[in-house]
């Protein structure tokens, strides 16, 4: 893998104000964003477009994150998932120990965040190179 590509998050949440936040927290870092409001067309455009990370909120009308997450993790098992909601599922515990969600991230965005993020994906770039 070229360490030279930047890389890739998709950002799924139904309130664009803070998918826009989101997004201003991760650029500049040498990471490519995208916003997506629509869960579903989420899928759609992970079907056309490589992404390194998906960041999605959990609570969204028609799919919510856990599930959009969980059907991520199916379709494109290499793609690292990451929650992100002010209420998070009274099952997250379980499902950051299973690896069915790799993080969770609170709303409203605690400083750290692009630097979580940042770890998260450099550990994915270096995977990636090795196998």
């Amino acid at each position: 893998m070229n360490t030279d590509t930047p890389l890739s998050v998709l950002i799924v949440d139904d309130e664009p104000a803070l998918g826009r936040a989101a997004a201003r927290a991760l650029r500049g870092r040498s990471i490519a964003v995208r916003v997506v409001e629509d869960p579903r067309g989420a899928l759609e455009i992970l079907a056309e477009q490589h992404f390194d990370l998906v960041l999605s909120d959990y609570q969204m009308p028609g799919l919510d994150g856990v599930r959009l997450l969980d059907e991520v993790r199916r379709r494109h098992p290499r793609v690292r998932r990451v929650l992100m909601s002010a209420a998070p599922p009274s099952d997250l515990d379980e499902r950051l120990a299973t690896g069915e969600l790799e993080d969770f991230v609170a709303k409203p965005f605690a400083c750290d965040m692009a630097l979580r993020l940042g770890t998260l994906l450099s550990t994915h770039q270096q995977e990636q190179a090795v196998g």
